[in-house]
C-alpha cells in the first residue's frame, strides 16, 4: 500500500481499509450499479478480504457472478465523497443506484470514468480508489473487526478476496474511517445528516 492502513482495535483480525469506504459493483444480469459499505481487510500488497453480509446488494451481485463462474469487477473507494459514503450505508430499494440518489440530492449527476475501468465507472471525485476483482472461489481468512457499537459481530472465517489491479490516488489524499466505540459513535452523526 502507498499509505498506512491502521489496525483500529487491539482484537481486530487485521488492518481494515474499509471502515469509512464505499464499494462499487455492477449487476451482471440487469446492469444496475450498487454502491455499498463492505468490510475490506488488507491481506497483502494487492489483496484484501472482502466481506459482504448476506442479503446486501453487493452480495447478490457477487453471488450472480459466482453462479456464472466469473470474478466480480469492483471498485473500493476509501477516499471519496462523504455524501456518497453516507448514501452507500443506507438501505435503498433493489435496483436503485446510490450514485443516482446522490446526484438527485445535489441536482447534478455524479461524474465517473468508465473508459479507464474494466467494471463500474470510477467516481471522478475519488481521492483514493482501488480497481480490481472479487474472486468468489479464492478465499482468505477475514475478520474480526470491532463494530460501531463496540462489539465484534463475527469471528475470523474464510471470505472471498478482492484483488487490486490498479491503484488511483489524487493529489489531495483523504482516507475516511468510521471509528468504532463502546460509547456514542460518529455513526449516529452520519445517519442524522
Amino acid at each position: 500500500m502507498k499509505f498506512p492502513v491502521p489496525k483500529w482495535h487491539e482484537r481486530d483480525g487485521g488492518r481494515y481499509l474499509g471502515t469509512g469506504s464505499y464499494n462499487v459493483t455492477r449487476d451482471p444480469d440487469e446492469g444496475w450499479v450498487n454502491v455499498g459499505t463492505y468490510r475490506v481487510m488488507i491481506q497483502n500488497k494487492n489483496t484484501a478480504g472482502f466481506y459482504i453480509s448476506p442479503g446486501k446488494h453487493g452480495r447478490i451481485h457477487r453471488d450472480k457472478y459466482a453462479a456464472r463462474g466469473e470474478m466480480m469487477p469492483a471498485i473500493v473507494v476509501p477516499g471519496g465523497d462523504p455524501l456518497t459514503f453516507l448514501m452507500a450505508q443506507s438501505e435503498t430499494p433493489y435496483g436503485t443506484c446510490e450514485f443516482d440518489l446522490v446526484g438527485a440530492m445535489r441536482r447534478r449527476a455524479v461524474q465517473g470514468d468508465s473508459r479507464k475501468s474494466h467494471g463500474p465507472a470510477i467516481p471522478a471525485n475519488a481521492e483514493i480508489a482501488l480497481e480490481g476483482y472479487v474472486d468468489p472461489t479464492e478465499k482468505m481468512m477475514e475478520g474480526r473487526v470491532r463494530r460501531m457499537d463496540g462489539y465484534y459481530a463475527s469471528d475470523t472465517r474464510p471470505e472471498p478476496i478482492f484483488t487490486s489491479k490498479r491503484f488511483i490516488i489524487a493529489t489531495i489524499r483523504f482516507c475516511w474511517a468510521a471509528l468504532r466505540s463502546v460509547r456514542r459513535t460518529n455513526w449516529r452523526g452520519y445517519r442524522a445528516v
